[in-house]
């Protein structure tokens, strides 16, 4: 065991030794807005119950203004990256949704709270898809899937310290969970401003390449211009809706049923960070063996079999099966999403196809509580019994999807 464990704590040392400044410094903020995410998301409807006293189908209404103000004006805004710069649009973002949480706490009922949330969102619109561009920029084709791989590390990591920290504050107050995910992005806003440089390519004074960045001004255009981007975002977000479930209903779930206490959420979602950490790098690298329709049907089968463990009944056992099989699935997906972004883009609009990509983020974000709780306050078993056909369904499509594309594609030495 030993002698497995000393190779892969070597090799990662010397990959980060080649690492980019501009990468590690994407990966904090990404790892920062893991752990404000992270502290927030399994104490939300908790919280919402007993101390905003928000009705039992609104919770997750309520949850979905997070990132309704995403799903608002990421089309809009996502991609403005690509016009003014990476680096200030990272300063405002962390700053504004680092302020944002911490005012949280001063939020007096649902309508205070549901306007506080929207505008957290209006600013993390441009937080990932900027982020995420920022390694695009830097990384030559052949290391994106390893360096996207790292991203999604750093992000577990995050998944991982959130809950804990979420718990720690919750003993305190509920309300304190936010204060704790307000100070972690502006922890992200400090590095940016100390050690992120401007990595945005320069303009050419190629007609073509200016007729390109005009097509590529918002998300929306970038969707309805490629039709394999719009293709792919649908069973996209499909599959992330479904797996919203686990994380917003799941934990609402297992404590009305007297399984789990905010600690024991706190606990488990712990749990399920760790996870990533651990299986993020080494299951990345076992992935690039096998073509990316081939990753995507491992995930959608996964992911399905995480629901058919909520079935029975929420106990510690299934609940714990069921973040387990959530883990993986994210670890399979979240490097290839973006690396197939990076492909598809034009070199002027790697921002704006990344927030493309982030929209069907968004729409998990906002749509999956709602129609989860709506479900489930409907019948405890609905939400299960609806998203294991629907994460069949999508992955199938999805697959076949991606399939098409990577053989009409021109090969870029990226493994899938």
């Amino acid at each position: 065991m030993n002698g497995d464990v000393m190779p892969i704590s070597v090799k990662l040392s010397a990959f980060l030794a080649r690492t980019p400044v501009p990468t590690r410094v994407a990966c904090f903020v990404f790892f920062a807005a893991s752990v404000a995410d992270a502290a927030l998301i399994p104490f939300f409807a908790v919280w919402a119950l007993k101390v905003a006293h928000v009705p039992l189908p609104w919770i997750g209404v309520l949850l979905g203004c997070y990132a309704g103000g995403e799903l608002l004006v990421t089309p809009l805004l996502g991609g403005i990256a690509d016009r003014v710069g990476r680096r200030p649009v990272l300063l405002v973002s962390t700053a504004g949704v680092g302020a944002g949480f911490v005012l949280m706490i001063f939020a007096d009922g649902p309508v205070m709270a549901a306007v506080c949330l929207i505008a957290i969102g209006v600013f993390e619109c441009m937080l990932h898809p900027t982020a995420a561009t920022v390694i695009g920029d830097v990384t030559p084709p052949e290391r994106l899937t390893g360096s996207y791989a790292l991203l999604r590390f750093a992000a577990n990591v995050g998944n991982m310290i959130g809950p804990a920290l979420g718990a720690l504050f919750a003993l305190a107050s509920l309300r304190y969970v936010f204060v704790g995910a307000g100070l972690s992005l502006l922890l992200a806003t400090l590095a940016v401003a100390i050690f992120l440089p401007e990595t945005k390519p320069s303009r050419t004074s190629d007609k073509s390449n200016d007729d390109e960045d005009e097509e590529s001004l918002t998300a929306l255009t970038a969707i309805f211009r490629d039709a394999r981007l719009a293709a792919l975002l649908l069973p996209l977000s499909l599959i992330g809706i479904a797996s919203s479930w686990i994380e917003s209903v799941g934990p609402l779930y297992a404590n009305i049923s007297g399984s789990l206490s905010e600690t024991g959420i706190g606990l488990l979602f712990t749990y399920f960070g760790a996870l990533g950490v651990l299986l993020q790098l080494p299951l990345s690298r076992w992935a690039q063996r096998y073509a990316a329709h081939v990753v995507i049907l491992i995930v959608a089968a996964v992911q399905t079999i995480a629901f058919v463990f909520l079935l029975p009944h929420p106990s510690i056992v299934l609940m714990v099966a069921a973040v387990t099989a959530l883990a993986l699935s994210r670890v399979f997906l979240g490097p290839l999403m973006h690396t197939l972004a990076i492909e598809m883009a034009p070199l002027h609009g790697r921002a704006t196809y990344q927030a493309a990509f982030s929209v069907a983020s968004d729409l998990r974000d906002t749509a999956g509580p709602a129609l989860g709780t709506w479900l489930f306050a409907a019948a405890p078993m609905l939400p299960w019994l609806i998203a294991v056909p629907a994460t069949l369904l999508a992955g199938a499509i999805l697959a076949a999807v991606v399939r098409r594309h990577q053989r009409t594609s021109k090969p870029s030495g990226v493994a899938p």
